[in-house]
């Protein structure tokens, strides 16, 4: 709870914030970043939570700029968006980055799964022949 506001006094963004605190499966990460200005945001101070629960998520972030500061609630709903979004652009990009690595090992004569090609022993491969009737009532004698 922000020690400097009475519970009547509380916005939306802290009321967001208590009511998600603590809860079961609770686990947060916090960082805060100096980003160099534009011409459509200046020069500010951001501070972003990631929160993930049991049952809900959360982003709040808090801008400080030279024009005082604004605090930002990103819903549930909203936040698992942005995760997806960003597991779905991470993993195409894990995978073309993967393709491109094979292409590049093939082309240098790298064979997958194989090893290393002509430096292993030509193998006798092991001949199976049937079993004769008689061979079998041999092994299924009683002693």
């Amino acid at each position: 709870m922000n020690q400097y506001l009475e519970p009547g006094q509380l916005d939306r963004f802290e009321r967001a914030r208590e009511a998600i605190w603590g809860t079961p499966g609770f686990e947060r990460r916090k960082s805060t970043l100096t980003a160099d200005g534009n011409e459509f945001f200046p020069s500010a101070t951001w501070v972003i939570q990631t929160v993930i629960t049991d049952d809900a998520a959360a982003i709040f972030l808090e801008i400080i700029d030279r024009d005082g500061g604004q605090r930002i609630y990103i819903p549930t709903k909203v936040a698992r968006t942005l995760f997806r979004q960003y597991t779905a652009i991470m993993k195409a990009r894990r995978s073309a980055r993967s393709k491109r690595g094979s292409e590049t090992a093939r082309a240098r004569g790298h064979v997958p799964f194989g090893g290393k090609t002509g430096n292993r022993k030509e193998r006798n491969p092991v001949e199976f022949t049937a079993r004769t009737d008689a061979e079998e009532d041999d092994d299924n004698q009683e002693f």
